[in-house]
């Protein structure tokens, strides 16, 4: 019995032993396939069947992650052994592989409470208070891609026209950070009694989500993903307007 229990005991020690093993080699996988460098590979005009495209990019074992229709690309997790055999197709099938960059706002989110306007110094410095007397920014849009903007703030809301959420599509652009929004007040905070005027007090705002809360955001939402004619971005845009929105970043 004692011969059995020892017997039994030995088992479930190697069966801890190849959990541990299992567990942690498939922990080890995931963390080599998170930690792979992200690029953007962009196709030649002649190819441009995404289903190819995929197949393709396994094939020299690159990682799809999403489609770019509009660049007629992919961005991918690329081990360099697949970089490199990706860069023999360059001008074949492949017409570049570029760095899937991180973008980082920058500045702090201002304080919510609003004290009595104020003409900021930027404003003065180039007199765009002189020009109102010409033109206050009415019939201008203007898409702002940052981190969103407050939609309902005080100095803003009667401006914001539409908004676009480039990260998560299915929800709005308010901002989460803080940064969009002070952005958007140095173009376009409304001229009245509170906060700050911006440079064109009456522009048509479009906010558009493209940064996270920490102010950082991979390149491929700017590359694939703010369709041109989306409603939850043009959904106020005069008919006139439409096609001639600006895009600030």
């Amino acid at each position: 019995m004692y011969a059995n229990s020892k017997k039994e005991g030995f088992h479930n020690v190697k069966r801890i032993f190849v959990f541990l093993v299992v567990f942690f080699g498939i922990q080890e996988g995931f963390a080599d396939v998170i930690e792979l460098p992200r690029k953007i590979i962009v196709f030649q005009k002649g190819f441009s069947n995404p289903i190819a495209q995929a197949a393709l990019l396994k094939q020299f074992g690159a990682v799809p992650v999403k489609p770019l229709r509009i660049v007629n690309g992919f961005a991918v997790s690329l081990p360099e052994t697949a970089q490199n055999m990706l860069e023999k197709r360059l001008g074949i099938e492949i017409n570049r592989i570029a760095e899937d960059i991180v973008f980082h706002g920058t500045g702090k989110p201002g304080d919510p409470v609003q004290p009595p306007q104020v003409l900021p110094w930027g404003v003065d410095r180039i007199e765009a208070d002189m020009a109102w007397i010409e033109t206050n920014g009415t019939m201008v849009n203007v898409a702002i891609l940052d981190t969103g903007a407050y939609l309902d703030h005080l100095d803003l809301a009667s401006n914001i026209k539409g908004n676009y959420n480039a990260i998560h599509p299915r929800k709005s652009a308010d901002d989460d950070n803080g940064h969009g929004t002070h952005v958007a007040g140095i173009i376009a905070a409304a001229n009245n009694d509170i906060g700050v005027v911006g440079v064109g007090p009456m522009v048509n705002l479009y906010p558009v989500k493209v940064l996270g809360r920490d102010k950082t955001r991979r390149h491929d939402p700017l590359s694939g993903e703010i369709p041109r004619n989306d409603r939850r971005l043009l959904c106020r845009c005069e008919r006139a307007a439409c096609g001639q929105l600006q895009l600030w970043a």
